[in-house]
């Protein structure tokens, strides 16, 4: 079905008369998978995988990064055995405090919440904070994948050493490896196909596959459209379960433009 959707994505821009672009290919499932493996948590995985692009361009770094996780709590700080006894300890002063100031400005429970599961639930964050060793090792790799882009065979056989080299389970891979097999195999639109891990679309709800149809104009490239996999995203759209789901959209005005001879001098 992935292959599918970027056939038919790649074929609508041919017939509209594209006479070239490139397809930028990520995959999410593969980014997420590794961070998992290094047991980061959600939270943790979606604020790295959110900053990739920004990795890669060099507008932030490991470092700065893991300082501002540190500033909104995705990161705790452990010290010593001592630690779980003063954690405690904490718990039960901030379970105190919080309690008090809910009662009194949060009389009434709060949607499907008691004042009781919010203060449980806030002090469970607080706990559950990502290690920073941890997090700091799933950072760099993602920063060191996210300069990776190039013709697919290499940039995926430098993937998977950077993932053994860390003795990390590189089966996350194979998913890839099959939907670029598959790409391959049926190639008679002569796709020039580029592997892009640090391509991130900017939006947090893709799973897995993701694509940029891409188009020289000028000086620089814009993006005619692109998509890629979502299987959560029905789910959070209210369904009591997950549903395999993927799309794609194009930027029809540039389409338009690109189509009539627009990308053959400077964009509008």
């Amino acid at each position: 079905a992935d292959v599918e959707m970027i056939r038919l994505a790649w074929e609508g821009l041919r017939r509209v008369g594209v006479e070239w672009c490139q397809l930028r290919l990520g995959h999410l499932g593969v980014l997420d998978g590794l961070l998992t493996a290094c047991g980061l948590s959600e939270p943790a995985k979606l604020f790295i995988i959110g900053n990739v692009q920004d990795l890669k361009s060099g507008r932030t770094d490991v470092a700065s990064l893991a300082g501002r996780a540190e500033d909104v709590g995705l990161l705790t700080r452990k010290a010593g055995p001592g630690a779980q006894r003063a954690l405690a300890d904490l718990d039960t002063g901030a379970r105190e405090l919080v309690q008090d100031v809910l009662r009194e400005s949060i009389p009434a429970p709060v949607g499907r919440r008691t004042p009781d599961q919010i203060v449980a639930r806030l002090l469970r964050k607080v706990r559950d904070a990502d290690d920073p060793m941890m997090f700091e090792d799933g950072l760099q790799l993602v920063s060191e994948l996210g300069r990776l882009a190039g013709p697919p065979d290499a940039v995926l056989e430098k993937a998977q050493r950077m993932a053994s080299d860390r003795r990390w389970d590189a089966g996350g891979f194979d998913e890839l490896e099959r939907l670029l097999a598959r790409l391959a195999a049926g190639n008679s639109a002569g796709i020039d196909l580029v592997l892009d891990f640090g391509l991130a679309r900017g939006i947090s709800y893709y799973t897995g596959v993701i694509f940029e149809l891409m188009c020289p104009v000028g000086d620089e490239s814009i993006s005619l459209g692109g998509g890629g996999r979502y299987d959560g995203l029905v789910r959070v759209l209210g369904c009591d379960e997950d549903v395999p789901a993927l799309g794609f959209a194009y930027n029809l005005e540039r389409v338009v433009a690109v189509s009539d001879g627009a990308g053959q001098g400077a964009w509008p």
